[in-house]
């Protein structure tokens, strides 16, 4: 189960600090920090008063463990308390901080930097708090509750930042990540419809082969919450490349679609033409794609199964948005599309004999034969 960090501060704010008020509101406690599946925060008190503190540190810690996710704490102090009792025997009743300064500093000195509970001249002094795991739900709540403690908890002794190490920087991929997401999508599309505005020269041109596009692009994003794929580095491009590649069909398509159109072809058949010289182009390059890159999902690499099904996703529903949508909506917007040289008919006027459909239909020839040959009467 991830441990949040509104958890974590839940759990500190049912421990008294010795003024009476509850430790999240008596300005000691420094930024909680869940990362790399750890917790960190600290105690911030006067020299004097840290043997009036030390129950209240200690009672933090027990209700830190007792959070449901969380495997185990580890700070300097106390660490230092172990130490304290190692110099004594290892006597339980020293398990304490000493309240003489020459002690502490025996107490904390075999403690290397190394261990991350501290610096060379003692300024960052993290609490490790052990997780269960590291999804980027629980990463981002432990961000925000992290900056939110921080805004709400200004002081001129202590400056709250966020801790580094593994999922320090997973969390901070994921807010770039976060916000690049939007703007590469709008910068795609933007793109997209520029150039079909250029090519096209049509408002309606356009939305046919934009508005697939955003559909798709859509459904992917549902798609990716369904199959619980997270949003990352290797996962930000694929709706941007579906986007790419699915435009192509709706180009194709609707530029033989235009051609016929312009050479005076009622829509019906202009929409026959476009599909027998484009549609089982458009159908074959998409079912190849989709299969080439669907093997992906057998990967044992995580980010390349990811891959290979937003892929295969995206290649098979834009090539279906291009051959089913994309029709219906250029049918729906050129619906008073008339043939060259056919006069406009008022609305409400009645179809002309010899017109079915939009397709004219020929009258029979009074020299054609009769059907019954040779009949005899």
């Amino acid at each position: 189960m991830a441990v949040s960090k509104e958890q974590i501060l839940a759990a500190l704010a049912k421990v008294p600090s010795p003024g009476g008020a509850a430790l999240t509101d008596a300005r000691v406690l420094s930024d909680v920090v869940v990362t790399d599946g750890k917790v960190f925060f600290s105690l911030t008190v006067d020299a004097l008063a840290v043997k009036v503190w030390e129950p209240v540190r200690k009672a933090a810690e027990e209700a830190v463990r007792a959070v449901p996710g969380v495997q185990s704490i580890i700070s300097l102090a106390s660490v230092a308390k172990i130490v304290n009792a190692g110099w004594n025997e290892g006597s339980l009743k020293w398990r304490i901080l000493p309240r003489n300064q020459q002690a502490m500093a025996q107490a904390v000195t075999p403690i290397d930097t190394a261990t991350g509970l501290l610096n060379a001249d003692g300024s960052v002094m993290p609490i490790m708090i052990f997780l269960t795991d590291h999804k980027a739900e629980t990463l981002r709540t432990v961000t925000d509750a992290v900056k939110a403690f921080a805004k709400s908890h200004p002081s001129p002794k202590a400056k709250f930042l966020l801790a580094s190490g593994t999922a320090g920087v997973m969390a901070a991929t994921n807010e770039v990540v976060q916000a690049a997401q939007f703007p590469i999508v709008i910068w795609v599309f933007g793109a997209v419809i520029a150039l079909c505005l250029i090519t096209f020269r049509s408002v309606r041109a356009t939305l046919c082969i934009v508005v697939p596009l955003a559909v798709v692009s859509y459904l992917g994003y549902a798609l990716m919450v369904y199959l619980n794929i997270g949003l990352k580095t290797s996962t930000l491009p694929v709706v941007a490349l579906g986007v790419g590649i699915g435009v192509d069909y709706g180009i194709y398509l609707f530029a033989r679609l235009q051609k016929a159109l312009k050479d005076g072809e009622y829509f019906e058949d202009a929409m026959f033409v476009a599909f027998k010289e484009t549609g089982s182009s458009i159908l074959f390059t998409g079912l190849t794609l989709a299969i080439g890159v669907s093997l992906w999902a057998f990967s044992e690499l995580k980010f390349q199964a990811d891959m290979g099904l937003l892929l295969t996703f995206m290649f098979l529903v834009n090539m279906i948005g291009a051959l089913l949508l994309l029709p219906a909506m250029a049918r729906w917007l050129y619906r008073h599309h008339r043939r060259r040289g056919e006069p406009a008919r008022p609305a409400g006027a009645k179809i002309p004999a010899g017109v079915v459909a939009g397709v004219r239909v020929a009258a029979p020839s009074p020299e054609a034969e009769s059907p019954v040959r040779g009949a005899r009467l």
